[in-house]
């Protein structure tokens, strides 16, 4: 599949870039600075040559991808993909967005944020098709392209069409196994799951995830 990263410079685009380009996807890159981008690509290609991989700005990177990774700081997300409302019409979105917080030592969901970052995307965007997930999964994780992935995805979806999409991708990806957690409406729930593992990690020093058991 043709994969977009917005924005594929920072940490969690880059590690998505990595695990997803190691299993045959091309990867498109998406920074407001194309010199970063192209930076970025040329530091994934040093670890995976064979990676099919492209640094470019959010738009050429939305128009060339078929499904868009959204991994911008939380307070930006909504400002620029309106700018790129056009272009994002009949798109996928996966959105791993978090509104979050750090103050005095601790990781936080940032309370002055009622509705959760994916429900605000689907708002804002008319003919967009939006995930929620990846919000649980760390980019350390992800990024480590000699560690086995033994992790639950959990997603949130309005339409079965961008769910079919999603699910179509997750298992191309050896050791994901998507959990469906709902509703968009419900994505906000997730959000406060992410400062609390940051905050065990920080506690533990340990990379940790969520398993859902019983299925």
């Amino acid at each position: 599949m043709k994969l977009g990263i917005i924005s594929g410079t920072g940490k969690e685009g880059k590690a998505l870039a990595i695990r997803f380009g190691m299993y045959g996807h091309s990867i498109f890159i998406g920074s407001r600075s194309i010199d970063k981008a192209v930076i970025i690509e040329k530091e994934i290609k040093l670890q995976l040559p064979k990676i099919d991989i492209k640094g470019s700005d959010y738009r050429n990177t939305v128009l060339a991808a078929d499904i868009i990774f959204i991994a911008l700081p939380y307070h930006v997300v909504i400002d620029e993909l309106l700018n790129l409302k056009d272009v994002l019409k009949n798109k996928i979105i996966i959105d791993t967005s978090v509104p979050m917080i750090y103050n005095n030592g601790k990781f936080n969901r940032d309370s002055t944020i009622k509705d959760s970052i994916s429900t605000q995307i689907y708002n804002s965007l008319d003919s967009t098709h939006v995930i929620s997930a990846f919000h649980t999964i760390s980019h350390l994780d992800l990024n480590n392209i000699n560690k086995e992935l033994d992790h639950d995805v959990l997603y949130f979806a309005n339409d079965s069409l961008a769910e079919s999409n999603f699910l179509n991708l997750i298992t191309t990806i050896k050791g994901l196994n998507p959990v469906n957690c709902g509703t968009l409406d419900l994505s906000f729930l997730i959000e406060s799951q992410v400062p609390l593992l940051l905050n065990i990690n920080k506690i533990y020093k340990k990379s940790t995830s969520i398993k859902i058991k019983g299925l």
